[in-house]
């Protein structure tokens, strides 16, 4: 079974090689290959449980916003679980306490080599009857 410390190994390791340029260290040319074919039978392996995975990208991009905030006041990028988590903490007032955490698409769909987003609104003003509005 994975561990606490395991996972703090994981993300220690991938941190480095990711953000802070480190390299793998080994002495032997066919060692480098069998990690790099390793590496792409598991990536293979690992497709079909992860729906994303075509526009993840590799470099662990979050977006953190504050809820009570609006037009792209207080977001910040993070890539950082241990930075995420202070920064949410470090919200003293109370409405800027609650944040929103959401993976950013590093590789979004492009249409006409433009990005854009979709976003979907829904009011609901009765329950009996269900009415729900969608903008």
């Amino acid at each position: 079974p994975t561990t606490a410390k395991d996972w703090t190994d994981f993300l220690t390791w991938f941190s480095r090689l990711a953000h802070e340029d480190e390299k793998f260290q080994t002495t032997s040319y066919p060692m480098i290959q069998a990690l790099y074919t390793m590496s792409k039978i598991t990536l293979k392996n690992i497709e079909p449980y992860w729906p994303l995975f075509e526009v993840e990208g590799w470099k662990n991009l979050w977006v953190v916003k504050p809820a009570a905030e609006f037009c792209g006041r207080g977001v910040k990028v993070m890539r950082n679980l241990e930075d995420i988590i202070c920064n949410v903490e470090a919200a003293t007032d109370f409405r800027m306490g609650r944040h929103i955490v959401q993976k950013y698409i590093e590789r979004p769909l492009l249409i006409y080599n433009t990005k854009f987003d979709i976003r979907q609104w829904f009011l609901v003003t009765s329950v009996y009857p269900l009415t729900i509005w969608f903008y």
